[in-house]
């Protein structure tokens, strides 16, 4: 009894998080054709499910297949039989390797073969190319399909299904992202200090024109969003009277054609399912870190020194940048998503802007598109007040932070397009020793950390961080120790006290480390940061020793 317990509580633990990533089918034969099915028609029988898991070690199935066979099977005569059942996994010679099923399948055993009269439900079977493809259980459609009605192993109806997938020459993912940040909150001036959330529903027809639209919207504080949970927002469905609505709705039609999928003679419709933030606040689309739109940064012009920068100032006033919008639909006429980039200048202690281009084709953009009767002179920025930092001289280096840090970096403030204020920075790197910081860290999870009765049976973990000098030497070093239960890691204390011994030891060992690396970032040394896992808990048996 107790060993059919414990066989129990395994196949649970390991069927629990089934169906969580795309699952590998099973096989069925159908006259002269090997086709895949989409079901498992073992697993509706609890007690057949538990007996082959264990023949098959489901527990040390891969995520794939979390079941740990692949059946096969033959449909003949209007009769589902199981053929075999195989590992997940072959041998080192690359054969399947077949699972002993005597005494599993032995009461449905008719003249050698084995009838699946323990079946009752629904067989999918499926063939052609894959068009619909989701990362979890058998969520995946493909051109042919049927649908097989099965009673006590016996087919009693079939459905055929021709499938459709009509790709757009734009994703329509990639298109409600684009949206989010073409949207123009400034029109609407009582936003302000607001965010306005929105939900679509396109139901596309075979061309990829709009056969209906469900628009959801919510408008909330700013300081409220972070605070209230989804199921609190107060959502106005299908207000097309609603300004919000109307622009959102305005935006959504300017797609030319839309991805269309008919799946088992049902199109589906393309949903949004999840929040777009549509405005954060005056200028919150004029960073780089929140537009989608550039194809490159835009190039300032200070003092005969082209620099990068960092923001957008064109979209600081959505309403100057929604000017542009024919050219969006030109461009999404032709296939893509329409970018920019745009030219400035500092003369006089003033921004202007200087000229604009298309992201992709480079072509130059009249700047009377914002600005009508504009004959293609420089226009003052005076709509802009912020802070722009301008970059030169290549990047640090490679990786995180190090390429968004630039040698040098200008940060100027600005108020309606005059300078008020220049600040610049010569940005540094150096490289630390970083085999000495390695070794020492070695030297931390090597401590004999067994002196001390109270760490018996718990795990250390060493956080840590330094404050470099300029020349890499340490000037201090915090250090926060976890210290946590080995069987209940979720249990923890943590120690900061710079005077406690184990902070203290794990502090004079990193203050070995000869060189630290040092990055000057505008005026500051940033501190490196680090952890030590000590997984070792020291065992009774050699406390005991």
């Amino acid at each position: 009894m107790k060993k059919l317990v414990l066989l129990f509580v395994l196949y649970i633990s390991c069927i629990r998080f089934a169906g969580a990533t795309g699952q590998a089918g099973e096989v069925i034969i159908i006259g002269q054709d090997t086709l895949q099915l989409l079901s498992c028609p073992i697993e509706v029988d609890s007690v057949l499910s538990l007996k082959v898991s264990t023949c098959a070690d489901r527990c040390g199935s891969s995520t794939g297949c979390w079941r740990g066979y692949i059946g096969w099977w033959r449909l003949e005569n209007g009769t589902l039989y199981l053929e075999k059942l195989v590992k997940e996994d072959r041998d080192s010679l690359g054969r399947e390797i077949l699972i002993d099923t005597k005494d599993i399948f032995d009461a449905y055993n008719r003249d050698g073969k084995i009838v699946a009269s323990w079946f009752t439900g629904g067989l999918r079977v499926v063939k052609g190319e894959c068009i619909s493809y989701t990362h979890m259980d058998f969520w995946r459609d493909y051109e042919e399909e049927w649908i097989y009605r099965v009673e006590q192993g016996k087919v009693v109806s079939r459905q055929v299904y021709h499938n459709v997938s009509r790709k757009a020459a734009i994703s329509s993912g990639d298109f409600i992202m684009w949206v989010a940040d073409l949207f123009n909150g400034d029109q609407f001036p009582e936003l302000k200090d607001k965010h306005l959330f929105f939900k679509a529903r396109v139901l596309p027809r075979f061309d990829g024109s709009i056969d209906s639209m469900n628009i959801e919207i919510c408008v909330m504080p700013s300081d409220s969003v972070s605070r209230k949970a989804l199921r609190y927002r107060k959502w106005i469905k299908n207000d097309f009277s609603n300004p919000y609505t109307k622009a959102i709705k305005a935006y959504l039609e300017l797609l030319p054609e839309w991805d269309y999928l008919s799946i088992r003679d049902q199109v589906r419709a393309y949903e949004l399912a999840w929040d777009l933030v549509g405005w954060e606040g005056k200028g919150c689309k004029a960073y780089e870190e929140q537009c989608l739109l550039k194809s490159s940064a835009d190039e300032l012009s200070l003092n005969d020194s082209i620099y990068r920068l960092r923001e957008h100032p064109l979209q600081y006033d959505m309403n100057l940048f929604t000017r542009l919008r024919s050219l969006w639909q030109k461009a999404l006429l032709s296939g893509y998503l329409w970018k920019y980039f745009a030219c400035w200048e500092i003369r006089n202690d003033r921004l202007y802007l200087v000229s604009l281009h298309d992201g992709k084709t480079k072509e130059s953009i009249p700047l009377s598109y914002i600005f009508p009767q504009n004959a293609g002179e420089p226009v003052e920025a005076s709509w802009y007040t912020g802070k722009l930092l301008l970059q030169g001289k290549g990047p640090l280096g490679q990786g995180f932070p190090l390429h968004k840090i630039y040698r040098e970096e200008i940060v100027c403030e600005i108020e309606k397009g005059k300078i008020v204020r220049q600040t610049r920075y010569d940005n540094f790197f150096k490289e630390g020793n970083e085999k000495a910081r390695n070794r020492y860290e070695k030297e931390i999870e090597n401590f004999d950390w067994k002196q001390f009765p109270d760490l018996k049976d718990k795990n250390i973990d060493c956080q840590y961080r330094v404050y470099p000098r300029m020349d890499g030497t340490v000037d201090s070093v915090c250090i926060n120790i976890i210290l946590s239960e080995k069987n209940e890691p979720w249990k923890q204390e943590k120690i900061e006290d710079p005077r406690h011994p184990y902070v203290k030891i794990c502090r004079d060992i990193l203050g070995k480390v000869p060189s630290w690396e040092v990055i000057l970032e505008r005026g500051e040394v940033r501190t490196v940061k680090g952890i030590v896992l000590v997984r070792r808990s020291i065992p009774k048996s050699e406390e005991d020793n």
